[in-house]
């Protein structure tokens, strides 16, 4: 039977109320360390869980910077500037 993710988070001193819990997989380790986020939170263990405002920070940093990226750059009310 799998564990459930129902807390604690593992940053020292979270202070978020959180109803959501990520379990810290070897891959989001290794995206933490691509992203530059984990040298902050090198504490961090596999197994060990975050709550997701945690989680989103520190191992999808960039998450909705691309979705704004390309919504920016499909929008065709904002005139692309390198074409001009």
């Amino acid at each position: 039977m799998t564990r459930k993710n129902l807390g604690p988070c593992s940053i020292h001193n979270c202070q978020i109320n959180s109803n959501q819990y990520r379990g810290i997989t070897t891959n989001a380790l290794r995206k933490a360390k691509e992203k530059g986020t984990f040298d902050q939170y090198n504490y961090l263990e596999f197994g060990k869980q975050l709550c997701y405002p945690h989680y989103l920070s520190i191992i999808e940093p960039d998450r909705n910077k691309k979705l704004q990226t390309n919504s920016i750059r499909n929008n065709p009310n904002i005139p692309n500037i390198q074409n001009n």
